[in-house]
């Protein structure tokens, strides 16, 4: 039985219980990977134990011995101990549990096209998200990207589905009904919409270049086309929606708001207050003048015009004001102007409840 390897010698002095355990080492499986391929697993980690020693507790010239023994340097020696440390603290360390964090690779594929697919669609209606931002969001929540091309191809192959969707929807379950119609833009294209207001019914949207008259009423023969009755339209004061009935050939009862009619108003009260209020500031301008400067009769007199004018101005202000439902009580108005011997006054007075 041989007690000592190669590069072993019987010749040593120490008389320390570790030469006991050296001399017990049996010779181990050697590694050509290595520079010194003669030490085996079993020698590696005898000279580590050694030289992993605190240097106070190591036995003073056993690195001297070491190297003696199996013939290599104290570098060397110090290499070793070193990546034998380095090793068994990296065993050590604590790892991530593979049951709870799962790898990259697991989570990518529970992201299916169909989910990208849905998430897309979602942020475009009704996330009224941009095509262009849609890449970003993707990216942002599942690692994944899209180029505005698919994004576009999805957005036209579900519209042509849901468009296929309407076309297989039998109508004529709902009788004669009285739709409301508008247009949804999409950017500058309108899509042209009929709602059944009880039950929210979709019975018409159109993807449209225009919402012209003859567009229009296009979309109103399709709807008929499908099924539906109309009996009436509610809407609003669009110009294009009465030419669009005619065009179709369609006699139905209309109910429209006031939106248009109320916003053009509002429009024209805004544009009248701007005048009225140029008009005082030139009535102030001239009782400046003929206050504090000679009194002129031409200056007078174009102060008497602007007064009235403010007066027809602020009349016809008001009356705008209450067809628009805009009346505050707050607001001011120019009510009287008048002149008794050649002394100005004028009052601001609010709006009568």
């Amino acid at each position: 039985m041989t007690v000592y390897n190669a590069s072993q010698n019987g010749a040593t002095g120490w008389a320390d219980p570790i030469e006991s355990i050296w001399q017990g080492l049996t010779a181990s499986p050697k590694r050509s990977g290595r520079k010194r391929s003669d030490l085996g697993i079993s020698e590696r980690l005898f000279i580590s134990a050694v030289m992993n020693q605190p240097r106070g507790q190591r036995p003073w010239g056993i690195v001297t011995w070491l190297g003696n023994v199996y013939e290599t340097s104290r570098p060397t020696l110090y290499s070793i101990g070193q990546q034998t440390k380095e090793k068994l603290q990296a065993g050590h360390e604590e790892k991530p549990d593979e049951k709870c964090a799962a790898p990259k690779e697991e989570i990518q594929q529970k992201v299916s096209e169909n989910r990208l697919k849905r998430m897309i669609l979602t942020l475009t209606l009704p996330g009224k998200v941009s095509g262009r931002d849609i890449g970003e969001c993707l990216s942002a929540a599942f690692d994944q990207e899209r180029s505005s091309g698919y994004v576009s191809g999805l957005l036209h192959e579900a519209g042509r589905k849901a468009g296929e969707v309407l076309e297989r929807v039998d109508h004529r379950s709902l009788g004669e009904v009285t739709l409301a119609r508008d247009e949804i833009f999409r950017g500058r294209h309108p899509n042209l919409l009929l709602v059944e207001p009880h039950t929210l019914t979709i019975t018409g949207l159109y993807a449209s270049n225009d919402r012209e008259a003859e567009t229009w009423g296009c979309a109103l023969l399709l709807t008929q086309g499908r099924g539906v009755q109309i009996r009436g339209l509610a809407e609003d004061g669009c110009i294009p929606y009465s030419a669009s009935c005619r065009a179709a050939g369609l006699e139905a009862a209309i109910q429209r708001d006031v939106w248009h009619t109320v916003e053009d108003a509002r429009q024209v009260v805004g544009d009248v207050e701007r005048e009225a209020l140029r008009a005082i500031t030139a009535i102030e301008k001239l009782e400046k003048h003929l206050t504090t400067k000679r009194w002129q009769e031409g200056v007078f007199q174009q102060w008497v015009l602007q007064t009235e004018q403010a007066e027809r101005l602020s009349i016809h202000h008001l009356n705008l004001s209450r067809l628009c439902l805009i009346e505050d009580p707050h607001r001011q108005f120019i009510h009287l102007a008048s002149r008794n011997n050649r002394k100005i006054s004028y009052s601001q007075n609010t709006v009568p409840p």
